[in-house]
């Protein structure tokens, strides 16, 4: 037995236990079997090239209905993309070194201008320094005398045998000396005369060649060091230009892309809001309620559009009670009797309750 009110109750909780029974029709489904059903669409029609769709429009249906099912709710779409402007400020981001129109960019230097710049700090370098004005470190002298090969004192003969040198006219000895000159003091004299300033040739030329040598060698190591330390100066100063220039380059890109990217992701953010609204607007529910006779009345639940619909509400002795259903966003429904109603019957009549879970009524 329920009075008016009581009626409007029990609607009211059993409309409740209903919008949640729809809500939750997905979860009935196995998630296996889901997976597998949604592995088999995804084989014939997205990732075996081996069939083919009879209609292009079956495979834009398919290929819609598997995002419909694996892509997450725009609620949630929208509040991802809330949370990671909150969280990151921006939505997308592009490195300096990817600006695409950099040359135009005020106070970025080109690489033909710096190669230009190089080449006048070369022609500066060269005009201004010589090799020779390079000061050489002792120890690098030192270094070179002790590298060099010497010819040992008592062996400068070698010199003579190896055709570096050869003697005078007038201090040469035949190898095989004959017996005529043995026998001849005058001419055996004569001969040892010769000998001793032979030997001394011999001495004065192995020092020669030593100091040449060691002179040679020097000069040589000197060179090396002295061309080598002009390059590398100047490699220096080419490097530290273009070292300069990188971080200006960096750092001119880099104001010049932070204000770019802040403008995209400005723009963005004014076009996702556009779809954000639009997608929440179109995202909705059509809620039916059917009353005790099948009469059904179709609710549209939808965010930023109220609606008003009645419903009549009858028990099985046909009373009527006219209830205005009115959708406040696209989750929720507000209801209330219709004014002006009005009960003509002053005693209780027999009801019967109603069991929503079976047809028929219980005594």
């Amino acid at each position: 037995m329920f009075s008016g009110k009581g009626k409007v109750f029990l609607f009211i909780l059993l409309f409740t236990g209903f919008s949640k029974l729809l809500f939750a029709q997905n979860s009935v489904i196995e998630e296996e079997l889901l997976r597998h059903n949604i592995q088999v669409l995804r084989s014939y029609f997205i990732e075996n090239n081996n069939w083919h769709v009879v209609k292009k429009e079956v495979g834009t249906d398919v290929d819609a209905l598997l995002h419909f099912i694996e892509d997450e709710s725009p609620d949630q779409v929208i509040k991802n993309l809330n949370d990671t402007l909150r969280v990151n400020g921006n939505y997308v981001m592009r490195l300096p070194e990817n600006v695409e129109d950099s040359l135009s960019v005020p106070g970025f230097v080109s690489y033909g201008d710096q190669q230009l710049e190089v080449q006048s700090i070369e022609s500066e370098y060269k005009a201004n320094v010589k090799p020779e004005d390079i000061t050489v470190p002792p120890a690098i002298i030192r270094e070179a005398e002790n590298e060099v090969r010497q010819v040992p004192k008592g062996q400068g003969l070698s010199l003579f045998t190896d055709s570096v040198y050869a003697f005078p006219e007038e201090l040469y000895i035949p190898e095989v000396i004959p017996d005529s000159i043995l026998n001849s003091p005058d001419m055996f004299n004569e001969l040892i005369r010769r000998d001793s300033l032979r030997r001394d040739y011999i001495e004065e030329k192995r020092v020669f060649y030593n100091d040449s040598v060691k002179a040679d060698y020097i000069s040589r190591i000197v060179s090396v060091y002295r061309a080598e330390k002009y390059n590398e100066n100047l490699q220096y100063r080419i490097k530290r230009y273009k070292d300069e220039v990188k971080l200006n380059n960096y750092y001119v890109l880099k104001a010049y892309n932070d204000e770019v990217v802040a403008q995209v992701n400005d723009s963005i953010k004014a076009v996702l809001n556009v779809l954000m609204n639009y997608a929440d607007h179109i995202d909705t529910t059509r809620l039916s309620l059917i009353n005790l006779y099948g009469e059904k009345e179709d609710v549209l639940l939808q965010n930023g559009a109220e609606r008003y619909s009645r419903i009549w509400l009858k028990n099985e002795q046909n009373d009527s009670l006219a209830v205005m259903v009115k959708n406040t966003d696209k989750r929720t429904v507000q209801m209330l009797i219709d004014d002006g109603v009005t009960f003509s019957r002053f005693k209780e009549k027999q009801t019967k309750d109603f069991d929503f879970e079976s047809p028929e009524t219980q005594q």
